[in-house]
């Protein structure tokens, strides 16, 4: 259990200081990638305030700056609705491959944890292959100083025999001989069965050794194989979740552009809207000669617009009524129909 205890301590820092090291990466990738939008943003915001401000300026007729205030307005407006759902498209995308991403995630830790008990079943199946083959040499070594007493004990036998042969010529130790023989009959056949029967023994626990072997070594190879398949699959995991990681960092980035293009459209209808009631009111005070200063007035008004920071269009992305808006639908219908009026007249 120590030993278990400690392998698992010495993993998880190592597995700690990667995932930390990856979220560093990732969250300066983020920022480098935010202050590239951030300046493509302004530069997009400026050229477009240039452009509105050099079209105008080239109109001179109030009604006809007024259509095209408010056919911009209609073209901003649709964009705006184009990025709004292109943002809720992407989102949801983005929150599917999180999901797909957890669950890449989840089967790699399975199959991390699976290739640790493989590999742990494979180290004690080479432990116990190596015990056997050790068994083994000892066994066999064994039956060989069997083998060299058994020798040893024959060519003994041998000599007595040799012997016996020998003081056989004496006719009244014949009867003794025939004992003798005897004895040394039954003796050596005690041997011979004696010798048999280890022989047997040694042949069966060698046969049942082999088998056992045999067992583990195919064992071996099958968890050997099982541990390959899942390393295999591990390695593809982790391919998947790299990919998953890559698409999801590049759909948020997408996701932020389209944030940030929302931002810049609100800012650009606000100002619009804001022109548009200006120049409805220098409409009407056309006869009272107060034409260029009301001129004047609505390009301060443009200029103003654009310069303000985006807190408003948070305010609109979270769902609350813009101050402009609100203002706007509690004016008279005789105001609001202004430039409607005048265009008819």
């Amino acid at each position: 259990m120590s030993k278990k205890n400690k392998g698992k301590k010495v993993a998880d820092p190592n597995e700690t200081s990667k995932l930390l090291a990856a979220k560093i990466s990732q969250l300066e990738q983020d920022a480098a990638g935010e202050k590239d939008q951030e300046a493509e943003i302004e530069r997009e915001v400026k050229k477009a305030t240039r452009d509105l401000n050099q079209l105008l300026s080239n109109i001179e007729s109030p009604m006809t700056r007024l259509e095209t205030v408010h056919k911009k307005y209609t073209e901003l407006l649709a964009d705006m609705k184009k990025l709004d759902r292109d943002y809720s498209k992407s989102k949801k995308r983005a929150d599917q491959l999180q999901k797909d991403q957890d669950k890449g995630k989840s089967e790699l830790n399975k199959t991390v944890t699976m290739k640790d008990k493989l590999e742990k079943l494979c180290r004690e199946l080479t432990k116990e292959n190596k015990k056997v083959k050790d068994e083994n040499k000892k066994l066999e070594e064994t039956e060989k100083k069997a083998r060299l007493i058994v020798n040893e004990r024959l060519d003994s036998l041998l000599y007595d025999i040799q012997d016996v042969m020998a003081a056989k010529g004496n006719p009244r130790s014949e009867k003794a001989d025939i004992d003798l023989d005897e004895a040394l009959r039954a003796k050596i056949k005690t041997i011979g069965e004696k010798f048999e029967m280890r022989e047997l023994h040694y042949k069966a626990l060698l046969r049942s050794k082999d088998a056992e072997i045999q067992c583990l070594t195919a064992k071996y190879e099958e968890q050997r194989r099982t541990a390959e398949n899942e390393a295999a699959r591990c390695r593809a995991l982790s391919s998947q979740v790299s990919t998953f990681s890559h698409t999801e960092a590049e759909l948020r980035s997408q996701l932020n552009i389209y944030v940030e293009k929302f931002k810049q459209v609100w800012t650009d209808v606000d100002g619009l809207l804001g022109l548009s009631l200006v120049l409805t009111a220098g409409n009407n005070n056309i006869a009272g000669g107060g034409y260029a200063e009301q001129q004047q007035r609505a390009f301060s008004y443009v200029s103003q617009r654009n310069g303000r920071d985006v807190q408003k269009d948070q305010t609109a992305r979270e769902g609350k009524p813009h101050p402009y808006t609100e203002a706007r639908s509690n004016e008279p219908q005789h105001t609001r129909d202004g430039g409607g009026a005048h265009k008819e007249s």
